[in-house]
């Protein structure tokens, strides 16, 4: 399939007040790969605006901007396709000379190698005729009558009428024709035929026959419209009637086909002789006229946007334009008599006849009984343009040359006399750029070196016919102008330059870097405001001594380099290098801007020169003259439909397959899409959003557009477009997703946090067997020591605990057996220390015999040890006191500990503190810490003088305190009592700094030694 873009040329040519020349606008359409030699035999516009063409090389698709060119090795049966029709189902249906059927439908064709209906249908003689009726059944001919039909369910049945001599006309061809009642006619050179499926044949009688099979039109069943011998002849069911006679029409021997495009206009073309238009034709016709004269024209069609189509033999394809009859824009070129297609100067006399200022010195004169040409190259130079023509009050007409000026005066017989104005003999000629007339009357003109007047009698020392203007000095010079009160504006190298007298010229180039620029024309509108034309700078506004507007392309010039305007009312004309601009001015601010181009008429986008009055815009351009109607308002058009012709995906074409689903790779787009227009498709504009990445509309001109690197997600894309002078269209969309890598997708991820979960689950379960068990190992192996530990404490009870006993009873009975007194101290000693071994013996097993013990048990045994250690009715009291959580469980190792502790504080108090008082207090902080004080009154000493290896119980006291991995404190001041404080932490954290204490003087218990 090949594609290819190649627009070669635009033909055009218009129409003005003197139709006897005019011609209307067309455009060319060639290609260089065969269509330009080749015969184009039919043109399709089918549903969807694309334009389709039939040639002796294959199918043509059109789009505007964009050909596609198809041929059997894109699978077209034959390369010579004779015509190209569209079914109802949008199947595009090619009929070519060898008889083989294929149709073109979502972007393939088909023919009998891929399609089972198609290879059943056959080959026919030489297609020629299509039609579907209105059951859908498609109908075929061939020459030599053999007929095809095709059902919509896909049936296929032949009938070989020539064979049989049905119809006596063999290899004239036949087309068909329905009637209202369904029955369906053929239709042959000669006569009506009703057909039905049994070969049944019977000719129908009507008043007029059809002349030639080619030159008829339907458009609907039931119409028919024929050219007989009689005339133009409209069937409709099947009543006929004659609406042009035949002497009204061109010779029938030349005409073709016919076509009625949607102005009701009736058009006729021939092959050898263009095509001819009759207006009206229904109801009041108007005199057929001529165009394309010399054209082979094969077919004529029309679009949606109500362009005309015509086919030709070796010369391409003609456009007319559908707003060409909006525009009534027509054209003078050489080929209506013009000398020159190029023009530099226009303007109209008195007379309202058209003057043209060409090359060469040459200027013509339109007038309605034909062209007149004068020729003011004096001096036959090669190159010389008139550049401006000026008619002044007495209507003689002004030229300004590249060698000189003149002027032509008229005469009697609309005749005029030319006259040299700038030189005689042998002078060096000026190179004048405008001439303008003072309210004087006085002419003047712009030349290279500054202005200059006319003189109105030659001077013998002066070999011109010029005078120079007071005060103005030489520079070079573009233009000047005489505003409404006689002002003489002028533009120079400085820029814009008001002359007021002799002596005083002002420049605004100084103060108004812009006016300093270089002008080419000036001109005034009614509120006294000047327009200026800049060479590249645009359009400036000037009023009272300042910049009013200042117009650009930026903000609605065609161009900025504009050569000439004219100003006819509020209304301004700019002759730019690209197009014709127009702006409307009301009560000082612009209304409307608007462009005109080549698409829209015009001859040429380069303009020289405008001219306007209430019957037109005429406008001198490199190609002919063009002839504008404007119409106050710009009309709307409908806006062009628009088709995304391709998508690709990373490396995928998925083109027409919306809802299509890709994989995370294929998440580079590009969209390819059109409007299909075929009046200015230089001048679309695209809107486009992709929903997923950003919901607002981007513009652009280019019909291309690419997103890259798109994440996992739903995506719509939409396109919309309008014309220059349309509303937008409704968007088109292509929904797509792009799905996600396998690992963000919802099952793998649901199966990752099952996997997670369960290695999670699995981990945790076996760390916790790992835990159990451990703990059961820890639980067996305490269980284990505390079997052992009740298995000591009862070896010790049962042992050590009867033998201590049995000493205990021999030493009560001991003094019946002792004499002496110290022998009877010595058992008495013996007995107390083996007593108090025996309590000692017994709080280690109640200490050894538990694990655990509750902080209030403790409380118990401290309170017991004090009963037990102070002697009732001695010097010493005791006070106990406790704010412990007696909740709190202590290991018996601490409970051990802490006892055996308060046992020696106490011990060392009896013995040496000669105390009177003594307090032991138990708190806790915070269920984290367990602190005991023992505070007394006694004589207390000095720590720093104490060594620890000279007094067992205080050592014992600290190495009992380090194995519960704390400090025992003990603070002591001569005559001022000891304090001894152990801080036992019962969690891992380190322990707070111990806080002062106060203790109650009131004792709990009180004894008296």
């Amino acid at each position: 399939m090949l594609a290819f873009t190649r627009f070669i040329g635009i033909v055009i040519i218009c129409f003005f007040n003197f139709q006897a020349w005019a011609q209307h606008v067309y455009r060319n359409y060639l290609n260089e790969e065969g269509s330009s030699n080749a015969t184009i035999y039919h043109v399709l516009p089918d549903s969807k605006g694309f334009i389709w063409f039939g040639t002796e090389y294959g199918v043509i698709r059109f789009d505007g901007k964009n050909y596609l060119k198809l041929t059997v090795s894109d699978g077209l049966s034959d390369n010579e396709v004779l015509k190209i029709q569209e079914d109802s189902k949008g199947r595009i249906w090619f009929l070519t000379f060898n008889g083989r059927l294929s149709y073109y439908y979502n972007g393939k064709i088909f023919n009998e190698d891929n399609n089972p209906v198609l290879k059943k249908a056959g080959a026919l003689a030489t297609l020629n005729s299509f039609y579907e009726d209105q059951s859908g059944n498609l109908w075929f001919s061939g020459y030599y009558n053999q007929i095809l039909k095709i059902s919509p369910t896909n049936q296929v049945q032949k009938f070989d009428l020539g064979n049989q001599k049905r119809i006596p006309e063999i290899g004239k061809g036949t087309f068909f024709y329905e009637d209202k009642s369904g029955e369906l006619l053929i239709v042959s050179a000669k006569n009506f035929y009703t057909f039905r499926s049994n070969y049944e044949i019977k000719p129908r009688f009507f008043k007029f026959k059809i002349q030639g099979l080619k030159t008829y039109y339907s458009n609907k069943p039931n119409y028919l419209l024929f050219l007989s011998k009689a005339g133009l002849v409209e069937m409709q069911d099947t009543v006929q009637r004659l609406l042009i006679p035949a002497n009204q029409l061109p010779t029938l021997t030349q005409l073709n086909t016919i076509f009625v495009d949607k102005n009701q206009s009736l058009w006729l073309n021939s092959l050898g002789d263009g095509v001819y238009q009759i207006k009206n034709f229904r109801t009041n016709p108007e005199p057929y006229q001529h165009f394309l004269s010399g054209k082979i024209i094969t077919w004529i069609d029309q679009d949606k946007e109500n362009n005309l189509w015509f086919t030709s033999a070796e010369e391409g394809v003609y456009m007319l334009p559908g707003n060409h009859l909006e525009f009534s824009s027509f054209s003078y070129t050489q080929k209506e008599g013009l000398t020159s297609n190029n023009i530099f100067s226009i303007t109209k006399d008195r007379k309202n006849h058209i003057w043209l200022g060409l090359g060469n010195g040459l200027i013509n004169q339109i007038t309605p009984t034909g062209i007149k040409k004068y020729n003011i190259n004096f001096r036959k130079a090669p190159y010389n343009r008139v550049l401006d023509l000026f008619v002044d009050n007495k209507n003689v007409i002004w030229g300004a040359t590249d060698m000189g000026a003149a002027k032509l005066v008229p005469r009697k017989k609309g005749k005029y006399r030319v006259h040299n104005m700038l030189y005689h003999n042998d002078a060096r000629p000026y190179a004048v750029k405008s001439i303008a007339q003072a309210p004087s009357g006085k002419m003047t003109f712009v030349h290279a070196a500054g202005i200059e007047a006319f003189r109105k009698t030659i001077d013998p020392k002066n070999p011109y016919w010029v005078a120079p203007i007071a005060g103005v000095t030489r520079n070079r010079t573009y233009t000047h102008f005489y505003d409404h009160a006689g002002t003489l504006w002028f533009a120079n190298l400085n820029g814009l330059q008001k002359y007021i007298n002799p002596g005083t010229i002002i420049n605004y180039g100084i103060n108004h870097s812009l006016l300093s620029r270089r002008i080419t024309d000036i001109s005034e509108m009614p509120d006294g405001s000047l327009v200026l034309a800049t060479y590249g700078y645009g359009l400036i506004v000037f009023n009272k001594d300042r910049i009013t507007h200042h117009i650009t392309k930026k903000n609605g010039l065609a161009e900025d380099i504009c050569k000439k305007i004219f100003v006819r009312g509020s209304t301004v004309w700019v002759a730019t290098t690209t197009g014709l601009s127009k702006i409307v001015f009301k009560n000082g601010a612009i209304a409307e801007t608007r462009n005109y181009y080549s698409t829209d008429g015009l001859l040429s986008n380069g303009i020289n020169d405008i001219y306007a009055d209430a019957q037109g815009v005429y406008i001198a351009t490199s190609k002919g003259l063009s002839i504008l109607k404007d119409r106050n308002q710009q009309m709307l058009t409908t806006p062009p439909p628009v088709y995304i012709t391709q998508v690709i995906a990373g490396k995928k074409d998925v083109t027409g397959i919306t809802g299509s689903k890709l994989n995370h790779r294929q998440n580079r787009f590009i969209f390819n899409f059109i409007a299909i227009t075929y009046q200015d498709p230089e001048n679309v504009n695209y809107e486009y959003r992709l929903h997923g990445v950003n919901s607002s509309w981007i513009t652009t001109a280019n019909n291309t557009v690419e997103f890259s690197s798109l994440a996992p997600g739903k995506y719509v894309f939409e396109v919309k477009a309008k014309k220059r002078n349309s509303h937008w269209s409704k968007p088109i969309r292509f929904s797509f997703t792009v799905a996600p890598p396998f690992w963000q997708t919802w099952w793998f991820i649901a199966v990752a946090i099952v996997g997670v979960l369960g290695t999670v689950f699995l981990i945790s379960w076996y760390f916790l067997q790992q835990k159990l068990k451990a703990k059961i190992r820890q639980l067996e192996t305490e269980h284990k020591i505390q079997l052992e530990r009740e298995r000591i404490a009862r070896d010790l009870h049962d042992n050590v605990g009867s033998h201590l006993t049995y000493i205990v009873n021999r030493l009560d009975d001991s003094p019946h057996f002792a004499q002496a007194p110290e022998q009877l101290n010595q058992m008495e000693q013996l007995r107390d220390f083996t007593r108090q071994t025996i309590t000692q013996l017994r709080e280690t097993i109640w200490a050894i015999r538990k694990e655990n013990v509750a902080v209030g048990e403790l409380n118990a045994k401290l309170q017991k040890l004090l009963w037990q250690m102070v002697p009732p009715n001695g010097p010493l009291t005791y006070q106990f006191k406790s704010s412990a959580n007696e909740t709190i469980l202590l290991t018996s190792v601490q409970t051990l500990n802490i006892f055996r502790i308060a046992q020696e504080a106490l011990t060392n108090i009896l013995k040496h503190s000669r105390a009177t008082f003594v307090t032991v207090y138990v708190s806790t902080v915070a269920d984290k810490y367990l602190q005991l004080l023992l505070q007394d009154n006694g004589i207390g000493f000095e720590p720093s003088g104490v060594n620890l290896a000279d007094h067992y119980g205080l050592t014992n006291m600290h190495e009992r305190a380090a194995e519960l991995k704390t400090t025992l404190e003990v603070k002591s001041e001569k005559g001022k009592g000891t304090q001894v404080i152990l801080l036992v932490n019962l969690t891992d954290a380190a322990p707070p700094a111990a806080a002062p204490l106060t203790i109650q003087s009131t004792p709990v218990h009180t004894h008296t030694l």
